[in-house]
């Protein structure tokens, strides 16, 4: 380390008074963005630019990347509550160096650094030299800039670590970034960084193609649902859309994979294992490098509809007397039904249930939604708890707590629900901040503890009602316009 220390001293010396420094004596990102610096005309001893955004352009800049926000808040808030200590922010910046979102303690945030990176403000090398935010824009990957190796001195008070965000096309999505004062450099932090990035991304992705079919891909079936899964999305033709950085790596070897025939990545067609996986089937396929992934259909619009071509919806059919079928309880024993298309409607419930996909049921106050869920929970079949939130009674303030608990003595509901179903009433109520958290956490089946930040499994069955309105939240499959009350 302190071989290091002595080098950069020299580089910088030599930096500031010659306007060149020594070859090897920084890490090659660092030498690299500092030249880069100095072919932009800046001077090490200067001021940066401070380019902050009109507020039309701002404006402009935040509409344009609204999915982008919406979905990294979530993982901003629960890093912020990860990185331990003090004088630190994390912010969330635009493929083209904007900064669109911060979190920042007080300390940092009455510091020259955290006055300067605001929301509106400009972080491109051009402007203000070697820093993560616009060195992970120009690599295209994580950047780590701690204190002397800015390339203004005025920086030299700050560490800084970035990661990119990937759209699954091989375009800049965004950048996350932490940065605290020198002093509080954290190991861990490059790593906290990267989970959240890649969280970012496979929600974004999963928003993005909800007309297209999604498959979630893994060498470790269990991993499925998780951070660490691949995502790949399909066009009409079934060759590939987009992929997620986790994918691109599970099928390394392969030289390009978008736009490429599913049936030249995988052994089998597409066509030959669609309706299996359209009916929710997890399958064990193995690509054509030899190395086996155990893959499953996200839930969502384009699958369900080639569901519906595929007439996976049918009735399952009778069981034959040579095997007969295990009986299950009935959930509708305790339960009159006289309108005859409610029962109709209702007849795919258990089935749904029983693969624990997120159900949503809608209709007016008064029509029995709270009733469905129960069915819905009956049907399940599960032992734990039935878990009852009504939206309206939660505050923006607590909705972290409430979901994710506050220490041992305070459990949240994903906590209290766990193993059983948790019931969401009135779900278009939630404040959009907890809405966001929860398609995060239905997306990849699982969360990360408020106190120790572990990784937690989401062992919890969601059934969620509404009046009128719809949400964002991933709810599929059934959705049950309750116009008529149950008797």
């Amino acid at each position: 380390m302190s071989f290091h220390t002595t080098a950069l001293d020299r580089a910088r010396y030599q930096l500031e008074t010659q306007g060149r420094f020594p070859g090897g004596a920084l890490a090659g990102d660092i030498s690299d963005s500092w030249l880069r610096s100095l072919s932009h005309g800046l001077d090490p001893l200067g001021r940066a630019a401070k380019l902050m955004l009109t507020p039309d352009r701002m404006r402009e800049t935040t509409q344009r990347h609204e999915e982008l926000i919406r979905f990294a808040r979530p993982e901003l808030e629960l890093l912020f509550d990860q990185i331990a200590g003090s004088h630190f922010m994390i912010a969330l910046g635009s493929p083209d160096g904007v900064v669109l979102d911060t979190l920042s303690d007080t300390d940092f945030a009455a510091t020259e650094a955290g006055r300067t990176v605001v929301p509106g403000s400009v972080w491109t090398e051009e402007l203000r030299g070697t820093n993560a935010l616009g060195l992970c824009i120009a690599t295209r990957r994580l950047a780590q800039v701690y204190g002397g190796e800015h390339f203004l001195r005025d920086h030299s008070g700050v560490s800084c670590i970035s990661a990119p965000i990937f759209d699954g096309r091989g375009n800049l999505a965004g950048v996350l970034d932490a940065s605290s004062c020198t002093a509080a450099r954290q190991q861990h932090t490059a790593a906290l960084v990267q989970m959240s990035a890649s969280n970012i991304e496979n929600c974004l992705l999963h928003a993005a193609h909800d007309t297209r079919v999604v498959l979630q891909f893994h060498p470790r079936g269990e991993y499925l649902g998780t951070l660490s899964v691949g995502m790949l999305v399909l066009e009409e033709d079934f060759r590939i859309h987009a992929v997620n950085r986790r994918g691109e790596m599970f099928l390394t070897g392969f030289p390009e994979l978008i736009g490429e025939n599913f049936d030249r990545i995988f052994e089998q067609r597409f066509e030959d294992v669609a309706h299996r996986l359209a009916q929710g089937e997890t399958l064990r396929l193995r690509d054509r490098m030899g190395s086996a992934v155990s893959v499953r259909a996200v839930a969502n619009r384009a699958s369900f509809a080639l569901a519906g071509r595929l007439r996976s919806w049918a009735p399952d059919p009778e069981p034959t007397r040579a095997a007969p079928a295990a009986p299950s309880r009935n959930p509708f024993k305790d339960v009159v039904i006289e309108d005859a298309e409610l029962r109709r409607r209702l007849a795919a419930l258990p089935r749904a249930a029983r693969r624990l996909t997120p159900i949503s049921i809608h209709g007016e106050t008064g029509t029995g939604k709270e009733v469905v869920a129960r069915l819905a929970h009956a049907a399940s079949e599960r032992e734990g708890p039935f878990v009852v939130l009504d939206g309206r009674m939660l505050r923006e303030a607590d909705f972290s707590a409430a979901f994710f608990g506050a220490g041992e003595e305070a459990p949240g509901l994903l906590e209290r629900a766990s193993g059983g179903s948790l019931f969401l009433d009135e779900v278009t109520a939630l404040p959009l901040p907890a809405q966001a958290t929860l398609a995060r956490v239905l997306d990849s089946g699982e969360y990360r503890h408020p106190a120790s930040g572990a990784l937690l499994r989401c062992d919890v069955f969601v059934v969620a009602a509404s009046g009128e309105g719809t949400s964002d939240l991933p709810f599929w499959l059934c959705r049950f316009p309750c116009n008529r009350a149950l008797i």
